[in-house]
């Protein structure tokens, strides 16, 4: 074989290579845009993504549900949930307006730093299950050195009853029976105080005593001899406590 020859096989072999090269280029590339793609379809959900997009197919059916203020929520309602919270579990209620209100708590705990929130309500198969995510301090965090107990309550619209409340462990709330505290009205004529967390009021031919720590407040406008609405409880030491007084 000449000089000549083996050049130009050489060169043939060149090309080639570098031909190879590009085309091997070509499909990193277009695999990498693949990918890239792929990426974008299995991106996790973020808060802007609309979640019945998201949890009815994977989660079952998403049902809407607000975040309330315990004083946002009616008062008879209010009573019970503020003697159930000393325990673990939940409990529901459904309002003349169709409105359903749900108290999950997580029961007493010995500092701050707890918490509790409601991750998500939805219907698989005609059954109702909540999720819900509770939280801890770290062991060396600075938290309040007081007596606590985190809970949520959350109201939605619909006439079916939640059969299942569970943690990200799968640690399942019972649900409470129901609450013997029940608020009370009585109308009466307002006597005057007993002492700084005490008042007397006269229900027919009976006098009564209510009690509260916050009377500088409640008792604005009211004076002796006015009749007035009272809403109150029974509490486990059989104390008349005062929720609200109006003329």
């Amino acid at each position: 074989m000449t000089h000549k020859l083996r050049r130009e096989l050489m060169k043939k072999n060149m090309k080639f290579q570098i031909l190879t090269v590009l085309v091997l280029a070509m499909l990193v590339i277009v695999s990498g845009c693949t990918k890239v793609e792929d990426d974008a379809v299995t991106l996790p959900v973020t808060e802007t993504t609309k979640p019945q997009e998201t949890v009815e197919n994977t989660f079952g059916k998403a049902i809407e549900f607000e975040v309330v203020y315990i004083d946002d929520i009616p008062l008879d309602i209010r009573v019970e949930i503020e003697a159930q919270i000393i325990d673990r579990g939940y409990y529901t209620w459904r309002t003349d307006d169709g409105m359903t209100y749900l108290l999950i708590s997580s029961g007493e705990k010995p500092t701050g730093g707890y918490g509790i929130e409601l991750i998500s309500l939805a219907e698989y198969n005609g059954v109702y299950k909540v999720l819900v995510g509770e939280g801890k301090p770290a062991a060396d965090a600075m938290v309040p050195q007081v007596i606590t107990y985190p809970f949520v309550v959350v109201k939605f619209v619909g006439d079916f009853e939640v059969t299942e409340v569970a943690d990200e462990s799968s640690v399942v709330f019972e649900r409470f029976a129901e609450s013997m505290v029940k608020l009370l009205t009585v109308e009466g004529e307002y006597q005057g105080q007993i002492d700084n967390s005490s008042i007397e009021v006269k229900v027919g031919e009976n006098y009564m005593a209510f009690r509260n720590y916050e009377f500088d407040s409640l008792l604005e406008g009211i004076e002796t001899g006015d009749m007035v609405t009272i809403q109150y409880i029974v509490n486990e030491e059989m104390q008349n406590m005062l929720y609200s007084i109006e003329k």
